[in-house]
């Protein structure tokens, strides 16, 4: 115990307390089946509320109410065709999609299949098949899913003939996809596991995974693509290269330019089982550097993480087992600040048996959090909680204030040809200027000047008569003003 509490000492800088941005509702159980339901995840598009969980069959369920009411749940994979710990739903608008590995009679995972919804989850189309794999010797693993707008994004992990990860995608909601593309070409060692995660904003995609990097074990690396996963930026590791593994990494963003990965790292020791401490590094400048690491929970007691980024809110849960993995508990910590300093840590659920797989999603002002579980008496069967929290009016408050700063979000596509979008959001109403410049400083258009409410705004800038280089955007807004950076390729 002496040595666990030296290395703790020796820890990353531990986040500041501040008050809890969010009071939490009471914990519901949303799975209906007679037998253990595993590996919830959830997506929130307003106030509808999308979960899926495995037990045997791929279950969804949704709360069209901010979680107040559920519908009944239904099976959209049947038990034959899946991988149970690989399941995560993504949605936008009207569309939901569920992404899974299917099983050949050996039992691996020789094709990634999604299915789709087009109205919020009401109904469900066929399947498709994303990635298949003819030799039967080779296997996938750990699909995952990012979407934004109608861009859809689907990547998987090859660990046996390539030990690299590969990536599709789709530019029209899903109804076709490009051809299977390599997305990792790493010098380092060989893959350890298929543990990874992508998110989509409307600049960029953000991937991150953990990989082997001699003389250590696992660490956790991060590139991104700013051309709709064309290509992808050198391999940055997040980690420190350490004789400690780190494992399990997670990532948010948001259009601001705000990117957090999480992970959880063995070198400030253990409590119980293959636990360690959840470690955070965050981006400003949409993933071109990075503040140092940050340690979220407060004991090396804790297995996995989830992230949820919304506004300048950014809320963590995780699986804790400082009481062992028999009792453990669901944890979370939030932050209003964009991570600065975090709230006390504080028990979501628990302590129960086998407290497992929390995720966290966040949207408008609700918090929710999703886990599966036994009860505490011991033998009964594990099923899915979700609980709901609401952000406290004070913290609505700061957050409405830092949602409606001024804000330019760095265009995308970028580089571009000839067409890319510019977001951007006013605190106040009052006069807009929008301006493209050369490199030599002369005006090349205005593409608008008015005036405009306070809120969030979207425009697009055509190239089609601009000469192939760098261009210089700036937004004006009373008397402040923002400069991007864009580039035109023919």
């Amino acid at each position: 115990m002496l040595l666990i509490l030296f290395m703790m000492l020796l820890a990353a800088p531990l986040l500041h307390a501040q008050p809890c941005p969010v009071a939490w509702g009471p914990t519901l159980q949303v799975s209906n089946v007679p037998f253990p339901a595993f590996s919830p995840k959830l997506a929130v598009v307003g106030d509808t509320v999308h979960v899926t969980y495995s037990a045997g069959d791929i279950y969804y369920r949704r709360s069209p109410d901010g979680g107040e009411t559920w519908e009944p749940q239904v099976v959209i994979v049947p038990a034959d065709s899946v991988n149970p710990g690989a399941i995560p739903p993504s949605a936008f608008g009207h569309n939901v999609y569920a992404v899974w590995g299917n099983r050949n009679v050996s039992g691996a995972i020789t094709s990634i299949k999604i299915r789709r919804s087009t109205d919020a989850g009401t109904t469900w189309l066929e399947p498709q098949v994303l990635i298949h794999n003819v030799n039967t010797f080779e296997r996938l693993e750990a699909p995952k899913g990012a979407v934004y707008d109608s861009s859809v994004y689907v990547i998987a992990y090859r660990p046996i003939d390539t030990q690299q990860w590969f990536l599709t995608r789709s530019t029209d909601s899903g109804v076709s996809w490009d051809s299977v593309r390599q997305i990792t070409f790493s010098p380092y060692g060989t893959g350890f596991g298929a543990a990874g995660d992508i998110r989509a904003t409307t600049s960029a995609m953000h991937f991150t995974f953990e990989r082997s990097i001699p003389p250590s074990g696992r660490e956790i690396v991060y590139t991104r693509s700013t051309d709709n996963g064309s290509t992808w930026s050198s391999l940055e590791i997040l980690s420190t290269i350490d004789d400690y593994q780190a494992w399990e990494p997670n990532v948010a963003a948001d259009d601001a330019g705000n990117v957090y990965v999480s992970w959880q790292d063995a070198k400030y020791g253990s409590i119980g089982g293959f636990a360690g401490t959840v470690l955070l590094r965050r981006s400003t400048d949409n993933g071109q550097t990075w503040l140092p690491e940050v340690q979220v929970s407060s004991l090396p007691s804790a297995r996995g993480s989830s992230l949820s980024v919304d506004g300048g809110s950014v809320h963590a849960v995780w699986d804790d087992e400082r009481n062992g993995f028999q009792d453990g508990t669901i944890q979370y910590r939030g932050s209003t600040d964009q991570g600065a300093t975090w709230c006390s840590e504080m028990i979501l659920g628990g302590p129960l048996r086998r407290a497992l797989n929390a995720s966290i999603a966040s949207a408008s002002d609700h918090v929710y959090a999703v886990w599966s579980s036994d009860r505490s008496v011991p033998g009964d069967t594990a099923q899915v909680f979700v609980r709901r929290g609401d952000i406290t009016t004070n913290v609505r408050q700061t957050l409405g204030a830092v949602q409606q700063s001024f804000i330019v979000a760095p265009p995308y596509p970028n580089p571009f040809n000839p067409i890319t979008t510019l977001e951007y959001s006013i605190p106040s109403d009052g006069p807009v200027i929008i301006s493209i410049f050369d490199n030599l400083g002369r005006t090349i258009t205005i593409p608008f000047e008015g005036s405009q409410a306070a809120g969030r705004y979207r425009i697009t800038l055509d190239g089609s008569e601009w000469a192939s280089g760098v261009y210089h955007v700036v937004v004006r807004h009373h008397n402040a003003q923002i400069i991007r950076e864009v580039v035109l390729i023919r």
